[in-house]
């Protein structure tokens, strides 16, 4: 049935000084050969489709229907036929949708054009100074969006310090991390384990600050004892098991210490360092033990 259409379709479209009322005749035949039913049971025409005919047809006659020099054309028949000539090549596998949806596809796919230029508008964007870019930066800074809904969520009553909250109560997410921790076996209490171990950490800081006590308490029994300007004073080693960069070496050079030399002293063992040079000498004396 399709090559009988297509003959029909053929015959109206050879030559192009046909009469008018030849063309009115075969546009009568076309309509009547290829009704909506007859398209519907044929949805894969190909390139020579009867929408190329009847277009054809279209240009041949266009002139006749603009001028009205055709009373022997239907202009309704007419436009009907290429209407639906073209509703065919539109229609779902019809060339037009094929070529339309091909088209598509390559240039969506992977090095298209279009997957190229997306990819490329996007790169763009998102490089410094790029919209992106710009736009995260202003979000992200005092008073923008993102920074203020993070200060919002992070205020009393706020998403944020609700959830830490939550997690911190009894039975929550970090108090039972805590728990777990602190059991033993746990992390927590396994650092805890090593660290008072001989050696560790704990250990070793409970070891120096015994040493440092016994050590200042010698020191400064000493320095008690002496009251000549020449004896020695015997230097206190801080918190760190470190002795002072300077030292005076006896009780006169000590008693003479200038303001610079009291202010390394004081702040080498983190003692108060306000008052005069006077009030700075009598509070490392005291320190030191130096009646």
């Amino acid at each position: 049935m399709l090559s009988s259409q297509h003959a029909l379709a053929d015959e109206a479209v050879q030559g192009a000084a046909v009469s008018t009322d030849e063309i009115g005749r075969q546009v009568k035949r076309l309509k009547a050969a290829v009704s909506l039913s007859d398209v519907h049971d044929f949805p894969n025409i190909t390139d020579t489709t009867i929408g190329d005919r009847a277009v054809s047809l279209n240009k041949m006659t266009m002139n006749h229907l603009v001028n009205a020099a055709a009373p022997g054309v239907n202009a309704g028949d007419l436009a009907a036929s290429i209407v639906l000539a073209i509703n065919v090549a539109c229609d779902r596998n019809g060339p037009i949708t094929n070529s339309i949806t091909n088209a598509i596809n390559v240039a969506c796919a992977p090095n298209g054009p279009i997957t190229n230029a997306i990819t490329n508008a996007i790169a763009t964007a998102c490089q410094p100074g790029g919209a992106v870019s710009n736009a995260i930066t202003v979000a992200c800074q005092p008073g923008g969006a993102v920074s203020n809904a993070i200060t919002v969520a992070c205020q009393p009553g706020g998403a944020v310090s609700n959830a830490i909250i939550v997690a911190c109560q009894p039975g929550g997410a970090v108090s039972n991390a805590i728990t777990v921790a602190c059991l033993p076996g746990g992390a927590v209490s396994g650092a805890i384990a090593n660290a008072c171990l001989h050696g560790g950490v704990i250990s070793e800081a409970i070891d120096r600050s015994s040493r440092v006590r016994d050590v200042g308490a010698a020191a400064r029994v000493l320095n008690g004892s002496r009251t000549n300007p020449a004896d020695a004073v015997e230097q206190i080693p801080s918190a760190l098991m470190q002795m002072p960069p300077l030292f005076p070496l006896n009780r006169q050079s000590f008693s003479a210490l200038s303001a610079n030399n009291c202010e390394t002293l004081l702040q080498f063992y983190g003692l108060d360092r306000t008052g005069n040079v006077s009030v700075k000498r009598q509070r490392l004396a005291a320190f030191f033990n130096i009646i």
